[in-house]
């Protein structure tokens, strides 16, 4: 009797192994996706409430870039470029297939929200930065920042993709007194993490950080990285408003989907920044999307077949021996 049922379970165990991989191997995908918006981004006297002028600062030098970097399987299409005195970053998206080149197919444009499960394997980064959080620079005031990186697979293999804007700028006071200033912005992130295999994952993640540094001494003076929490995330100064976290991710191994959705207001102000001395400021927005599928080869299956027939015939003996 004992035998009988061990045979028929070795042979069911066998059969659901082989059917997994099957069943994997006909339709698995996988899919992540993360953008970050940010629309109104400006830096103000806390006092007047008035947006800063590059009048009052000695020295402003101002560099933004962006750097794009899809890829499927190890080919990559990557893109970087920048631009100096508080100039645009048009929008630039960058694709790349499975099959190779860059007119992909079954993606969502730049920001809209992918659509599960996807259609084709492929990876897509896009950037813009328009407008300035400062007047008196020629470029429209306040500034517009998005980033977005999708990665999908409906084939074994891997998918990443990332998209960063880069915003630094060096600058001293001239005012008669030493002055605080605010940072202020609206934000929207989303974040997708989609899997419906059992092997391997699925991953999305964004990071939104701003620091002020001592030239001279490399000493951080002021550090904010919103995270959702009021008052957390922030040095040398004060958070006045953090309605999102700008630092998730969001991920899933095996079967299910992750999300994260998330509009608000960011407000913050540094402490008192001395005059005379020169600060470097830098803006880090980022975005990364990550999957891997993999479907197990008939090796593998053959040796979790062999595993589970050792399994029962070692049962046997023990029920054997216990008879």
């Amino acid at each position: 009797m004992h035998t009988r049922l061990n045979k028929k379970s070795v042979a069911l165990a066998v059969a659901a192994a082989l059917g997994v991989g099957a069943a994997a191997d006909a339709g698995a995908t996988a899919q992540a996706q993360s953008t970050t918006s940010l629309t109104n981004l400006l830096f103000y006297n806390p006092v007047t409430g008035a947006a800063l002028d590059a009048g009052i600062f000695d020295r402003l030098v101002i560099q933004d870039s962006t750097n794009l970097s899809p890829s499927v399987n190890g080919v990559f299409n990557s893109f970087t470029g920048s631009t100096v005195g508080g100039a645009p970053l048009p929008q630039t998206t960058q694709c790349i297939q499975a099959s190779g080149g860059t007119a992909c197919t079954g993606l969502a444009p730049p920001y809209t929200n992918a659509v599960s499960p996807p259609t084709s394997s492929a990876s897509m980064a896009a950037s813009v930065l328009t407008g300035a959080p400062i007047t008196g620079i020629g470029q429209p005031t306040p500034a517009q920042a998005r980033t977005d990186a999708i990665a999908q697979l409906v084939t074994p293999g891997v998918a990443n993709s990332s998209a960063n804007l880069g915003l630094t700028t060096q600058f001293s006071f001239v005012l008669a007194s030493d002055q605080a200033f605010g940072i202020s912005f609206d934000a929207l992130i989303h974040e997708l993490a989609y899997m419906d295999s059992p092997l391997f994952n699925a991953t999305a993640g964004a990071g939104w950080t701003l620091d002020i540094v001592n030239q001279a001494t490399g000493a951080s003076v002021f550090h904010w990285a919103p995270d959702g929490v009021l008052g957390s995330g922030i040095s040398g100064g004060s958070e006045i408003s953090d309605a999102c976290n700008l630092q998730i991710s969001r991920g899933v191994i095996g079967p299910g989907t992750a999300t994260f959705d998330c509009t608000g207001h960011e407000q913050a102000v540094t402490g008192i920044l001395s005059a005379a001395i020169t600060y470097t400021g830098s803006i880090a927005h980022q975005n990364r999307a990550d999957v891997q599928l993999a479907v197990p080869e008939p090796a593998t299956l053959a040796l979790v077949g062999i595993g589970l027939l050792g399994a029962a015939v070692g049962s046997r003996r023990k029920i054997r021996q216990q008879g």
